[in-house]
């Protein structure tokens, strides 16, 4: 009832308000309501207070950077103090430094990759710039000697490097055959060539046939040493009456296993087996038992053996056989394969204790043979054209 009285009341007093007055009087109503997320002077000072804050994440971010800088540039200097460079010295490993493309530049301390890198691309720089000969030849001592001093030096050994980390171009010998083909090119167009000479700094290529080269190529080089081939990259610094004058390179890779050409005999040999343990009862008599085994097929260090022996894979067996009338091999073989033949079980062994020199003596062998093979074939093909005609 008063709720009622009440309404009854305020349609009376809003019917006597001209239009104005209630417009003014719903404006009033409003602005009583005003929320604080609305005032002007509020989200003023909001956006301030943002600004403010990015601002500082941002001067705090640059001083880390330029604190990180500082650290890192005082690690490069203690560490350019402790392997004792001069000032020339440090000058060409700053350019070799900002080439690495690392963030840090220390980091050509630590991975010898980055050091390479950044090595390529400075003779790259110094070759696209024009300098002579002799700038070359005296950068080239400076970088030898901050490789060495910096630990990323091979050494050249007197004798095969036992490791894949052990690698270089220095290794090569004077008198090795190389095939040459330029990077990022077909590499089937390759030229073959000979290593002339090769000292701590540089080594000369004699190409085949004359070859016009400017400083600065980019060569693709291959050398098979035993039953692998490497791979490596090296920049051509001078063209000469000698050679290619190329820059040694530390990173050497496999390509694949050497591949040799194969021939079918038939050889007589003489097969023990070789475990690396031996059981009591065997003990007594030390000797090696042989079995006979007939070589079918030669290809390098590989044989495909015929034997009654039982074999597996990965054993090792000792092999004896004529390679050529009074000259006899005897190596430690290793059974890579055993395969099932008409004939019985065959099995792929290779000989792992070959030097350079016995392998190579192995492929002259096996070229003989094949040419004997090619030749004994054509004297039959034209005895039997001979005999048709007639």
């Amino acid at each position: 009832m008063f709720l009622f009285s009440f309404q009854s009341v305020w349609i009376g007093l809003a019917g006597q308000l001209t239009p104005y007055e209630r417009f003014e009087a719903m404006r009033r109503l409003d602005a009583g309501g005003q929320s604080l997320f609305t005032n002007k002077w509020f989200v003023l000072l909001g956006w301030s207070m943002i600004f403010i804050l990015v601002l500082l994440l941002v001067v705090v971010h640059r001083i880390r950077i330029e604190k990180e800088k500082r650290l890192m540039q005082q690690r490069y200097d203690e560490l350019s103090d402790r392997m004792q460079l001069t000032a020339a010295e440090r000058e060409i490993l700053d350019a070799i430094a900002v080439r690495t493309g690392f963030v840090q530049k220390d980091a050509v301390f630590h991975h010898a990759d980055a050091f390479e890198n950044g090595l390529a691309r400075l003779m790259q720089d110094v070759f696209a710039d024009g300098h002579n000969l002799a700038y070359r030849k005296r950068l080239q001592a400076a970088v030898y000697s901050i490789k060495e001093k910096l630990g990323y030096v091979k050494p050249a050994p007197v004798s095969r490097p036992r490791s894949v980390k052990e690698q270089s171009s220095r290794h090569i010998p004077v008198g090795a055959a190389v095939r040459l083909s330029l990077a990022g090119h077909d590499e089937s167009q390759q030229i073959q060539g000979q290593v002339v000479a090769n000292d701590r700094y540089e080594f000369i290529v004699r190409p085949e046939i004359p070859l016009a080269c400017q400083p600065g190529q980019m060569w693709r080089l291959r050398y098979e040493i035993g039953t692998i081939t490497w791979e490596l990259e090296a920049i051509t610094l001078a063209a000469s009456d000698k050679g290619l004058e190329l820059n040694h390179s530390d990173r050497v890779h496999f390509v694949n296993r050497r591949r040799f050409p194969r021939v079918t005999v038939r050889k007589s040999a003489a097969v023990a087996p070789l475990p690396l343990f031996r059981s009591a009862q065997e003990a007594d008599d030390l000797r090696p038992v042989f079995f006979d085994a007939q070589i079918n097929e030669i290809s390098g260090p590989s044989l495909r053996v015929h034997t009654d022996l039982e074999l597996a894979v990965k054993d090792r067996v000792l092999v004896v056989f004529e390679l050529e009338p009074k000259r006899i091999v005897q190596d430690i073989a290793l059974v890579r394969d055993m395969r099932q033949t008409p004939l019985g079980r065959t099995a792929i062994i290779e000989l792992i204790g070959l030097n350079d020199q016995a392998v190579a003596e192995l492929v002259r062998v096996t070229n003989q043979l094949i040419s004997r093979s090619a030749a004994v074939a054509t004297e039959q093909e034209n005895e039997n054209t001979f005999a048709e005609v007639s």
